[in-house]
């Protein structure tokens, strides 16, 4: 998906800027920002997603792979997950396989979810064209499909143990991204940009 040019240039006013947003009519397996600028402080993706997975298993709402598809190396994360029946957390290290920055598996994104139940999610990745540190995400996940199990909310933060500037995002769940999901890119400007 190109990026608009005034975007890209800068020109919008205010400190949350729109890059990108894709709203989908049918099934889709990942969601792909290209050529990100790199001309903000961080990087802040919103989106309300479910997946037509249908296993409750298989609800981890999402993962974020950084410059490539296929990079899933030296990621770890840890989150704090709270269900109506459960609280919990867990850790993901770089020793065990990893799937890019990784949500929680709370949240009504899968099939079996109470209908139209979608999930919200707010991923912030700081310095990201930072080329002498590592990556650090901090996700905010929620939804509600009437009280059930995949009701929830999570708070996790993930690293990325590598120095290389994010130019590109792909954003992909277990299944496939469902008519209706909503994925917006935005940049956040530093202080005096």
């Amino acid at each position: 998906m190109p990026i608009p040019a005034a975007a890209s240039a800068g020109t919008t006013h205010g400190a949350i800027v729109p890059i990108a947003s894709t709203l989908l009519n049918s099934a889709t397996g990942t969601v792909y920002f290209p050529n990100i600028p790199q001309i903000y402080q961080d990087l802040m993706v919103v989106m309300t997603v479910r997946s037509d997975n249908v296993s409750f298993a298989g609800q981890v709402s999402y993962s974020i792979y950084l410059n490539s598809a296929s990079n899933t190396a030296n990621f770890s994360g840890t989150d704090i997950t709270f269900t109506p029946t459960n609280q919990f957390s867990s850790r993901r290290t770089t020793s065990t396989p990893t799937y890019g920055y990784q949500s929680s598996g709370v949240t009504p994104t899968y099939a079996s979810s109470g209908p139209n139940s979608f999930a919200g999610c707010v991923v912030n990745i700081l310095n990201y064209a930072n080329t002498t540190t590592y990556k650090t995400a901090l996700m905010k996940i929620g939804g509600d499909s009437g009280g059930t199990v995949s009701s929830g909310s999570a708070i996790v933060a993930g690293l990325w143990a590598n120095t290389a500037a994010i130019t590109a995002l792909t954003i992909g769940p277990y299944g496939n991204f469902v008519p209706g999901t909503m994925i917006s890119l935005y940049g956040v400007r530093s202080v005096g940009q």
